[in-house]
């Protein structure tokens, strides 16, 4: 594991993660469309980062050679990217999730590993993020629904009925929640998992202090009342897609400034041009939360790795719920479940894909080789 102290570490764990969510309720809710799941807001953003992206002249995650395929569910456009086993050794199919405001791009340094190593590897955009459909009419977008799309996803175009699940953030409870009802699902490799589809299960959830939740209730009252104001919700939502605005961002839940590159902003910048980005949003922010992992993970029969950045300023490891599963990992009566701390933030798998990776791989060949 790593040692050393994360730079967050100044602040009770539960009264920095409050503050955070705070901030991203209040002022980053509108730029969801712009950044992967539970990004640090604008303001807080000072800590003397580089704002230049580095010049990338291929933004194009297809052109690393990835299958980018189209695939029709309800009628509705799911794009995913595809590679091929190319080890000596067919392992199996695994299927990576990404996490809110993101896109199957954010493993464009994963799914090569994976698939050098004998697995078929797909990473699926969820409905309503990257590259897939984004329906509003009566839609609820929630949990269930991506769990749902994972599962036929899986029945219609895994070649194998048993398969691996990885996610970020909250592809990583949408993981943990599609294992709860398959037992389809071999095992579940989780990179820093979310406690919700958005922060409103600190008003109902076990492991939030019951001091920080006497403002969660106004606080995301108001949040509701802000996003219900069509236009200040549009005004807000159009000034701050820029490309700095992304890049500064990003960078602020980052350790490592140089994989803030011009492939990852514009795969951010893309999808929020989308005319419906903003109204889907909006419902997701909005909306039931999801039930938290602590109420699903322990009852899983399937093994667990869990993969956490260090320095993950919204789900930090000295959190309530990186404290709760760090726990669980390290018990010796649990011994299907483990857990590995690298160096990165809120998005390890990309931050420092080497160090994710190497662990990962291990992980999945002592998966593989004992079923």
């Amino acid at each position: 594991q790593k040692e050393g102290t994360p730079r967050h570490s100044s602040r009770p764990a539960e009264m920095r993660a409050f503050l955070l969510a705070l901030c991203l309720s209040l002022g980053q809710a509108f730029r969801a469309a712009l950044r992967p799941a539970g990004l640090r807001p604008l303001g807080l953003a000072g800590r003397g980062v580089d704002l230049q992206v580095p010049s990338d002249p291929d933004v194009e995650v297809a052109s690393r050679g990835f299958l980018d395929e189209v695939w029709e569910w309800q009628g509705r456009r799911i794009r995913y990217l595809r590679q091929a086993a190319s080890g000596s050794e067919r392992r199996g199919s695994l299927i990576l999730i990404h996490g809110f405001g993101a896109s199957a791009d954010y493993y464009r340094d994963n799914i090569p590993a994976f698939a050098a190593d004998g697995w078929e590897v797909f990473a699926v955009d969820l409905l309503g993020f990257g590259g897939s459909e984004k329906p509003v009419g009566d839609l609820v977008y929630s949990i269930e629904l991506w769990s749902q799309q994972v599962k036929d996803f899986a029945k219609e175009i895994v070649a194998d009925r048993s398969y691996a699940l990885a996610g970020n953030s909250v592809g990583s409870l949408v993981a943990a929640t599609t294992a709860a009802s398959n037992p389809d699902v071999r095992g579940l490799l989780l990179y820093n998992i979310a406690a919700g589809m958005n922060n409103k299960f600190t008003m109902t959830d076990d492991l939030t202090p019951w001091t920080l939740k006497l403002f969660a209730i106004p606080l995301f009252s108001t949040l509701d009342a802000l996003l219900g104001n069509d236009g200040f919700s549009k005004w807000f939502f159009e000034r701050t897609k820029t490309e700095e605005n992304v890049a500064q961002t990003l960078k602020s839940v980052y350790v490592n400034d140089e994989r803030v590159d011009k492939e990852l902003v514009q795969s951010i910048l893309r999808p929020a041009d989308d005319p419906n980005a903003l109204e889907v949003f909006v419902r997701i922010l909005t909306g039931y939360p999801g039930t938290t992992p602590d109420k699903l993970v322990p009852d899983l029969n399937c093994p667990i790795k869990f993969i956490w950045g260090d320095d993950d300023p919204f789900t930090p490891l000295d959190g309530p719920y990186g404290s709760y599963f760090r726990e669980m990992a390290e018990d010796e009566s649990v011994p299907l479940m483990t857990i590995s701390v690298v160096n990165g933030g809120h998005c390890p798998h990309d931050d420092n894909p080497d160090a994710t990776n190497e662990i990962a791989v291990e992980w999945l060949r002592e998966l593989e080789e004992s079923q």
